[in-house]
């Protein structure tokens, strides 16, 4: 992914992949695929919460607030996570 020279931050991945070129597409499937693994190692059974609150309406970073944690801080642990 991050080898590539090809990042797509996380917050681009919400408005969908459709924009996105071919290797750009690729690697954010690869990028969500390791967000979503760690965001339910994350919250475990809090996953509930955090998708109610996005479900009414809340952004992602006001639903992660909700649960006391920083999409920010997500956003840089997964980019960690992503790196050879």
């Amino acid at each position: 992914m991050q080898s590539s020279g090809v990042v797509v931050p996380l917050s681009q991945l919400q408005e969908g992949f459709g924009r996105l070129n071919a290797a750009q597409a690729l690697v954010a499937y690869d990028e969500s695929l390791v967000a979503v693994d760690f965001l339910a190692r994350l919250l475990g059974t809090r996953m509930a919460v955090l998708l109610q609150g996005m479900g009414s309406g809340r952004s992602f970073d006001q639903s992660m607030g909700q649960l006391g944690l920083q999409a920010a801080d997500f956003e840089a642990q997964v980019l960690r996570r992503l790196k050879p």
